[in-house]
Parts: structure tokens; sequence; C-alpha cells
């Protein structure tokens, strides 16, 4: 019989690796141990200050396995000013830890800052935090955005902040 070709066998091999292959990927390092960031969303007020607008963290604030301390947690948008070329960038410091981790874990920060309709109007993010490799010890850290241009105008309609934390 020519042109006709029958299903083969699966051979003894090629089921073994079918079987241990998923088994293989689940144990391997940083494929099955590393989880998702997961992402959690938190509204503040800003402060207008001379030179930028503050936004302090009055409390926990948890996303995955990891959370930031309200003790000293803040973001601060510089403004924009004609001497800068109506740049701006953001300071962000923060006190974290987290509770559990397999190699470490980094707290990532997006700031999306918001109108008095509460329309974001300016996105800032996400700034990558400290690495935090023991877990439910204290980190502290400094992180600052690059340079964008900002319109004085926009700046000006800033009353509120939301802050995303993924981890």
């Amino acid at each position: 019989m020519h042109g006709i070709r029958t299903a083969r066998r699966p051979s003894a091999r090629w089921l073994l690796a079918l079987v241990l292959a998923p088994a293989f990927l689940l144990a391997m390092p940083g494929v099955s141990n590393a989880s998702a960031p997961t992402p959690n969303y938190r509204l503040a007020q800003v402060f207008p200050n001379p030179g930028f607008l503050l936004s302090q963290w009055p409390g926990v604030f948890d996303a995955g396995d990891c959370e930031l301390d309200g003790t000293d947690t803040w973001a601060q948008l510089e403004r924009p000013i004609a001497d800068n070329d109506f740049t701006s960038f953001v300071n962000w410091h923060a006190i974290g830890l987290t509770r559990h981790t397999n190699n470490a874990d980094v707290w990532y920060a997006t700031f999306n800052y918001l109108d008095h309709l509460g329309n974001i109007i300016l996105t800032v993010g996400p700034l990558r935090g400290g690495r935090m490799t023991i877990a439910n010890r204290r980190y502290e850290w400094l992180t600052r955005s690059g340079e964008f241009h900002l319109d004085p105008a926009i700046y000006n309609q800033i009353v509120s902040v939301q802050w995303k934390g993924e981890c």
C-alpha cells in the first residue's frame, strides 16, 4: 500500500518525556517559584509646596507579598518652570519589606496624577524600588524618574494621585 501511512504507536521514551516535561518545568527555580506581580491601587492627596507637589502615603500599602510602611513613604513631583525648560521628574522615597521571597522581591510604583474630575492627566512610572532579598527586613530606597516635559497648565490641575504598587 503505497501512499497510505498508518499511525505509529508512540514509543515509551516519548510517553515518558511527555509526562515528565511539565514536572521538570514546575521544579525549575524562577518558573514556578516566582509569583507574578500583584497590582494594588490607592488614592492619596497631593500637598502643594514651593517647587513641587508632595504625596505622602499615610499607612501600610500592600501588593502581593510586599508592603510599604507609611512612616516615610512619599512621592514628589517637581514643578516645571521656564528655567529648566519645563522639565519635571518624580522622586519616590519608600520603606518596605517582603513577607516571603524565594530570591528577591522588587516593588514597582506608578503614579497616576488626577485632576479635580478624577481624570488621569499624567502618569509616571513604573519606578523600580529596592531589591528585597530577606523576608520581614525593612528596606529603604529613593528612586528618581527620568526627566520629562510637563506643561505647567497640567501641573496646576493636579489635585490627587493614584498610587499603583506591584511586587
